[in-house]
């Protein structure tokens, strides 16, 4: 894919087969992927902001950098792609990935958040009028679990 190519913004993509594609810093914001076939895509530095990926193939996808926030990504396949899960479903279907930053941050995205510091994620899902404190809590529990064992020298993302 060439960079003029590159704006699909809107676009329908739903059941596409886009394995390998590269879609490096693409505008892909409130596209249709769901059940689309992504893997091992090079979607580094895309733009998919309020696109429906739900039940996509992403995995061993590159993924570093990329803007997902309020991406639906329920029941999405991201296997192996640069940022790892932590949580599967935190009650509501949404699950939690941490992606490394060069400056050897963690940066977590679940459901509508994305690139929460560790900071910016306890501020978050321990406000006591979050919609879902339940879920809030789990989401937070999978996070400290994942920092502590990063600490502890126990596990590290792939970079």
């Amino acid at each position: 894919m060439d960079e003029v190519n590159k704006n699909m913004r809107y676009a329908d993509m739903q059941d596409a087969d886009m394995r390998n594609a590269n879609m490096r810093g693409a505008n892909m914001r409130d596209a249709v992927m769901r059940n689309a076939n992504m893997r091992g895509a090079n979607m580094r530095n895309a733009d998919m902001r309020d696109a429906d990926m739900q039940y996509a193939n992403m995995r061993d996808a590159n993924m570093r950098y990329t803007n997902m926030r309020c991406a639906d990504m329920r029941g999405a396949d991201m296997t192996n792609a640069n940022c790892q899960l932590i949580l599967r479903d935190d009650g509501r279907g949404y699950g939690v990935h941490v992606d490394w930053m060069e400056d050897g941050r963690h940066l977590y995205r679940a459901g509508c958040r994305c690139n929460f510091t560790f900071e910016d994620a306890v501020t978050h899902w321990t406000n006591p009028y979050h919609e879902s404190p339940e879920c809030a809590a789990r989401i937070l529990a999978a996070i400290r679990r994942f920092e502590e064992s990063v600490q502890a020298g126990e596990q590290s993302i792939k970079q």
